[in-house]
Parts: structure tokens; sequence; C-alpha cells
């Protein structure tokens, strides 16, 4: 099932500042890679829609994760194809368990 932009919006409170229809765009984009590139079934899409739209759309929002009032200092989060974003970490945990792929973390003794 398709995830709604209130539910993105609601674990991603910075894109409350994005209209409505950019947002959907990722909501759809971020559902068609969920379905037809990692093939998860319909029934179980929803969350994974949701982050991966999360982090789709926050590739385009700057988020400042410092300030300096004294100096006028900030500095912005990059959420990028190489550092991520919460949003895909949580995408690719939720991915893995669902799918059985991904990283996992194992003991050996030696």
């Amino acid at each position: 099932m398709k995830t709604t932009i209130q539910k993105v919006r609601g674990i991603a409170a910075h894109l409350t500042g994005m209209k409505d229809e950019d947002l959907q765009l990722y909501v759809d984009d971020a559902y068609d890679d969920v379905i037809n590139l990692y093939g998860v079934p319909d029934e179980k899409a929803e969350r994974l829609n949701r982050y991966l739209a999360a982090h789709m759309a926050t590739l385009n929002i700057r988020r400042a994760i410092l300030k300096k009032a004294a100096d006028l200092q900030v500095q912005y989060a990059r959420a990028d194809s190489v550092g991520g974003s919460e949003y895909l970490d949580e995408f690719n945990r939720l991915l893995a368990l669902l799918t059985g792929k991904g990283p996992r973390i194992g003991l050996m003794v030696l």
C-alpha cells in the first residue's frame, strides 16, 4: 500500500514547508522503487515507502545542524547518496529485515 504525505511529514517534520504536490511526487517515486526495484509486496510496502520518500525529499531541504549566535556560524547537514540520511538508514534496516538481505551483525569466536 502506498503511504501518504501526512505520514511522511509525521516522521520528517522539516518537510512541512514543502508543497503537497512536490511531496506527493516523492511518495509516488519511492513507492514505484519499493515495488519495482526492491520487489517488496504491496501489503508490506507502506513503511518502506514512507522512509524512502522522506529520504528522497530530504535531499532537497537544507537543514541546519550547527548554529552559533556569537560568530553567526551555521552548518548544514548533507544528505546525499554518499552520506545518506537517517531515513535512508531506517529504510535499509527495514528492507534487510523484510528481505533477509543487507548488512548483518555477527559474532565469530576464534
